[in-house]
């Protein structure tokens, strides 16, 4: 098995300091881990890299959802022919986030024709994955904000190669669509796509580079 990426040391004044992780170099196909860590950046130089591998199809499950960059890269994914779906948490993104970012974001995937759907059936949607051709899984504690990219402490890691996994994590995405239900979903103005509970009708359409500058 192959692990690669930037580990975390202390240096003497207790700072955070790079500390390679070691590494076998065999990239023949088989199970392999790769991490990230903020606010270094590999955490999300990790999350990116793995939505742009993506040839066939994307599952993420978020908790808050207001970064620029992993909306940008998701609404790429879609515009070269990638299935891309997600869930988000309901609350934390519609109903107590004050900014509107959250709104704004998944507003941005709806708009690009992505299932963007909410959910509200626990106390808390805390689900941080991603999967990725049913070939490979990106979990953590990385929340896709820029927050945890730019400040906070946080860890991505990626398992790649390994479809029972990504199976595993693809079955409890579809388990969690069906939680998705008419009183739980988000109502987008008139002026905006329509969010259905079932399925994104709204046909795809240009995202403007100005609407992405979301923080």
């Amino acid at each position: 098995m192959q692990v690669t990426g930037i580990g975390v040391g202390i240096d003497r004044r207790g700072q955070r300091a790079d500390a390679a992780l070691a590494a076998n170099t065999d990239g023949d196909g088989s199970r392999r881990i790769e991490v990230g860590f903020s606010p270094e950046g590999s955490a999300q130089k990790l999350v990116l890299s793995t939505i742009d591998a993506a040839t066939s199809s994307i599952r993420v499950a978020a908790y808050v959802f207001t970064s620029p960059d992993v909306t940008r890269a998701l609404i790429a994914a879609k515009q070269r022919g990638v299935d891309v779906a997600v869930i988000a948490d309901y609350r934390s993104n519609l109903e107590d986030q004050r900014s509107g970012a959250g709104r704004h974001a998944l507003t941005l995937l709806a708009k690009a024709g992505i299932p963007t759907r909410t959910i509200k059936v626990y106390p808390i949607h805390h689900d941080k994955f991603m999967v990725v051709d049913g070939m490979a899984v990106e979990t953590g504690s990385f929340n896709l904000t820029a927050a945890a990219a730019k400040s906070n402490s946080e860890n991505a890691l990626v398992v790649w190669n390994d479809p029972a996994l990504a199976e595993t994590y693809h079955n409890t995405s579809e388990f969690l669509r069906t939680f998705v239900h008419p009183s739980h979903c988000s109502e987008i103005p008139s002026t905006e796509p329509t969010w259905e509970c079932l399925k994104a009708e709204s046909p795809s359409s240009p995202v403007a580079p100005q609407e992405l500058a979301v923080e």
